[in-house]
């Protein structure tokens, strides 16, 4: 029987303040990851999952929103609009999209944060379970630190009882699932939101009158709040990879070393003895300089320049980064175009705990605080820089050569 869930919701208006300077003149949703903006990456999703027709959700001054939408259309045979968020907050953007889904149905439909990182196979879930249940539902993940989240707790049925946002701590009984970002509602869900106080408070409300089941999701997954869950996405992904996948149109020196698994894009450039070592992703068009090291969980997005004898380890560099001869970058994450100059030095091993939601790597049994630069849009590091932990650097900012940067 066909998928009786035809229609979506994408919520895409956020201000991202907590991204930069990543997200300046960049929505989030937008930010590459192993090739693909995240919108891209739900609007795949929910398209395998039998969507027909979505609705994005966007900021009246987002321009690089609207010409993407076009081109998703095309590529995942799905009709899409986008509308102007009205209104503040998830509520606001939920109730925008009101008018456009009445056009298409009266029955459930799918909702969608779109700055959530995961495998495709998460909105299948979703609206699998709704689906065969006739229940709406709520994605649920395990997290340990909750801060940031809307905690779910379960009723003795095991259905929603009831969501609390930003809990301050979290007992055993209740465990640590937190709401995911894709849900199947009621079309009366718009109802309930127009008498809501908040998107939270309108979902304990439908769990009053409604059994909400909660779907458990167990592989990659991340919500984009601030620049080092892009680090934490590009990992979870990686991880994910169970192959080797080198372009025909790339070309790989007969001297350079490929470990996998590793995905290399068309016209990438691996130049004599440059060393990959996977989980790694190198993007459409990327060069890898001569001598220059790779190390795991980097991802290099379209574009990106590595200079000769540079090493990267544990970085997502956005489009158009370019890292001059002789560099260090570790555990960095670079927007769009930023450049940095021969021998800058990103370190990325902190002495003291890291911030919210910044996960902590184990290595030899030891746990480590990893956390290199944010780098802006645009930025310029000058050659001989030294950049510490946590330091950032505004989009378009000039950094003179020689410097040294701490955490601000």
């Amino acid at each position: 029987m066909e998928n009786e869930i035809q229609d979506a919701v994408i919520l895409c208006a956020g201000q991202g303040k907590d991204m930069e300077p990543i997200s300046t003149g960049v929505p989030k949703h937008m930010i590459r990851i192993l090739g693909q903006s995240v919108l891209e990456r739900v609007v795949k999703g929910v398209a395998r999952a039998g969507i027909k027709r979505a609705v994005v959700v966007i900021d009246r001054e987002d321009r690089l929103t609207q010409s993407e939408v076009g081109e998703f259309k095309e590529r995942y045979d799905i009709e899409l609009e986008w509308v102007y968020q009205e209104g503040q907050e998830v509520l606001g953007a939920v109730l925008s999209a009101k008018k456009v889904v009445s056009k298409w149905t009266r029955n459930q439909f799918l909702l969608a944060y779109g700055d959530i990182v995961a495998n495709e196979s998460f909105y299948v879930n979703a609206v699998k379970t709704a689906a065969e249940s006739g229940y709406p539902t709520a994605s649920a993940v395990l997290q340990k630190d909750i801060e940031t989240f809307g905690l779910i707790r379960l009723d003795e049925e095991g259905f929603v009882k009831d969501i609390i946002e930003k809990p301050t701590r979290v007992t055993g009984a209740e465990g640590g699932y937190v709401l995911g970002g894709a849900f199947v509602l009621p079309f009366s869900f718009f109802d309930v939101t127009e008498g809501s106080r908040s998107f939270i408070d309108a979902l304990n409300i439908l769990a009053k009158s409604h059994n909400l089941l909660h779907v458990v999701w167990q592989r990659a997954w991340t919500d984009l709040g601030y620049p080092w869950d892009i680090l934490s996405a590009s990992r979870r992904l990686l991880e994910e990879i169970e192959y080797t996948s080198i372009h025909q149109g790339a070309r790989i020196s007969p001297t350079a070393i490929v470990e996998p698994p590793v995905i290399i894009e068309r016209g990438a450039v691996i130049e004599h003895n440059a060393v990959v070592r996977g989980p790694a992703y190198i993007g459409r068009g990327a060069y890898v300089g001569t001598g220059a090291l790779i190390h795991g969980n980097t991802s290099l997005e379209e574009g990106v320049v590595v200079g000769a004898y540079s090493e990267i380890t544990g970085s997502n560099l956005q489009p158009g980064t370019v890292i001059g001869r002789g560099g260090f970058v570790g555990d960095s994450v670079t927007g769009r175009d930023a450049v940095f100059e021969p021998h800058v030095t990103a370190i990325n091993l902190l002495k003291s705990k890291g911030p919210k939601r910044l996960e902590p790597t184990i290595k030899d049994g030891r746990i480590l605080q990893k956390i290199g630069a944010i780098v802006g849009n645009g930025a310029r590091i000058g050659a001989n820089t030294v950049l510490y932990p946590l330091s950032i650097v505004r989009s378009e900012e000039v950094v003179p050569a020689n410097s040294i940067l701490m955490a601000k």
